[in-house]
């Protein structure tokens, strides 16, 4: 990883999850940012603050779209992307004036969250298949269907079914109506699986494995700052989490299901990024990621 002061920063807004080209500021501006980042069926919450943005480019911001996509790192590495969110309706667009700054505030919403309210009806024909129905409920949210490594959703609708309802509770009616099947080198057996919204994706996983199964190695060496701290929870159905929550230098590759190695002088073994905050500031000291961890099943 780069020196700490070498950070590098692409604030862009688009239409597209897949074509963000137009960049609205980079780290010569003054921008502090949070996006937190979890694997609850929630969607994740994005906030910007850009300080003194001229008027006439403030303007254009909803014209260019309402996507906005936080891209950061370092100067000698490609950026990563921290956060895609659609920004909020009515208020997720505002000026603060701090004299004498003004600050174009943007708060946005990964995911779907924005659209609970909107409702759709759509109807699914007896054997339609709940993996397809998942992926056109998806699409109607500019989102994209993927079930992580080793899962399947099988099984149809055994007849006919309308949903008139908010895309959010159809994707949650049809999750618990799926079959999903877990494929090991042991067999083949039915799990209970979940479902997240992430840069664009609607994701199915199993709780407390990872959504993307390459490993990363955080040490001192790579960015770990201070001692892990070792933390108890308890998950919704009543058992045990145990884990450890750490900072890091930015790192944009932290997310939700990212499967880590923690190396540090107290602490070794495999782990599951449960939670994310990205913390940044191109003219302060904060450029950290803060995340909860989990043991790997």
């Amino acid at each position: 990883m780069a020196f700490y002061f070498d950070r590098k920063l692409k604030i862009k807004i688009g239409r597209d999850y897949e074509r963000m080209e137009s960049t609205l500021v980079d780290q010569s501006f003054r921008v502090s940012f949070s996006a937190v980042l979890s694997n609850d069926d929630t969607s994740n919450e994005t906030f910007i603050e850009i300080y003194n943005l001229k008027e006439s480019t403030r303007r254009k911001i909803l014209d260019q779209g309402d996507l906005v996509t936080i891209e950061a790192g370092y100067a000698d590495e490609s950026l990563g992307v921290v956060s895609i969110a659609k920004i909020r309706p009515l208020d997720g667009l505002r000026i603060k004036r701090e004299p004498p700054d003004v600050i174009t505030v943007i708060e946005a919403l990964d995911g779907i969250k924005n659209l609970v309210n909107r409702n759709i009806a759509l109807s699914f024909g007896a054997g339609f298949s709940f993996r397809e129905a998942l992926s056109i409920v998806a699409r109607e949210a500019g989102l994209s269907l993927r079930v992580v490594q080793g899962l399947t959703i099988r099984d149809s609708f055994r007849q006919s079914t309308t949903y008139i309802n908010s895309i959010k509770n159809i994707i949650s009616e049809i999750m618990k109506r799926a079959v999903v099947v877990q494929t090991t080198p042991q067999g083949e057996r039915f799990v209970q699986a979940k479902h997240t919204y992430q840069a664009g994706e609607l994701i199915v996983f199993l709780e407390g494995q990872p959504v993307d199964f390459n490993i990363q190695v955080i040490s001192p060496e790579s960015g770990l700052l201070y001692s892990p701290q070792y933390t108890v929870n308890e998950t919704e159905s009543g058992q045990r989490e145990v884990g450890y929550t750490i900072v890091t230098l930015l790192n944009p590759n932290l997310k939700p299901g990212s499967r880590i190695r923690l190396k540090s002088r107290d602490v070794e073994g495999i782990f599951v990024v449960k939670r994310v905050w990205h913390r940044g500031d191109t003219f302060g000291n904060e450029w950290t990621s803060i995340c909860d961890l989990i043991e790997s099943v």
